[in-house]
């Protein structure tokens, strides 16, 4: 591994341990991620996207 992906994994690693206590208010819950508009018509940001729901 990269020094430049392991950094970008460990800010990875920070934002969501920050978040975790609003991303746990939704625990049980069902969320709906909308998808669409602009972003449809990109596959670099389709994937960016797909990234962002994976880790939620």
């Amino acid at each position: 591994m990269s020094d430049d992906s392991e950094g970008q994994g460990w800010a990875t690693a920070k934002t969501l341990a920050e978040a975790l206590p609003y991303i746990q208010t939704y625990d049980r819950s069902t969320v709906v991620i909308k998808y669409g508009g602009h972003a449809m018509g990109e596959e670099q940001v389709a994937k960016l996207f797909a990234a962002d729901a994976v880790l939620l």
